[in-house]
C-alpha cells in the first residue's frame, strides 16, 4: 500500500467529524431562525459544538492509535482517549458555569449532551469500520 493512501485513509474520518460538524452547526442554525423563543443561549451550544468536534478529534487519535498496539497498552490509550475526551468537556462546561454565574442555560448545557451523544456514536462507528479494514487487512 503506497503512503499516499495511508495518509488519504487516515485523514477520511477527521473529515466525517468536521462534516458532523458541519451538519449540526447547519441544524442548529436553523431550529434558532424557526424557534427563536427557545429558552437556549445558541452561542453556548455553537462553542460546545466545535470543542466537541475538538475533542472527537483528539480522542479518535488516541484511539487508532491503540489498534496497533499490545493489549495492555491498547486498554491504556483508550482509557486515555476517553479521558481526553471528558476532561475537555468538563474544563470548558466549568469556564462555561463560572463565567455565566447565575446566567447558566441549561437548554445549553443539554444541548451540548445531546452534541456529545452525536459526536460519540460518530466516533464509534469510525473506529469499527477502522477496526474491520485492519483484521481483513
Amino acid at each position: 500500500m503506497s503512503d499516499q493512501t495511508t495518509q488519504s485513509g487516515s485523514k477520511k474520518p477527521i473529515f466525517l467529524f468536521i462534516s458532523v460538524f458541519l451538519l449540526l452547526t447547519l441544524i442548529l442554525l436553523v431550529i434558532r431562525q424557526i424557534a427563536p423563543d427557545l429558552p437556549v443561549d445558541y452561542n453556548v451550544i455553537f462553542v460546545g459544538n466545535l470543542i466537541l468536534l475538538v475533542a472527537t478529534i483528539f480522542s479518535y487519535l488516541f484511539y487508532k492509535k491503540a489498534l496497533g498496539i499490545r493489549v495492555q497498552a491498547f486498554v491504556g490509550m483508550i482509557y486515555g482517549g476517553m479521558l481526553v475526551k471528558m476532561g475537555i468537556c468538563v474544563v470548558a462546561f466549568l469556564i462555561y458555569v463560572l463565567a455565566a454565574r447565575h446566567n447558566v442555560s441549561k437548554g445549553a448545557i443539554y444541548g451540548c449532551f445531546i452534541l456529545y451523544f452525536i459526536y460519540s456514536f460518530a466516533e464509534m462507528k469510525v473506529l469499527l469500520q477502522v477496526s474491520r479494514k485492519r483484521k481483513n487487512a
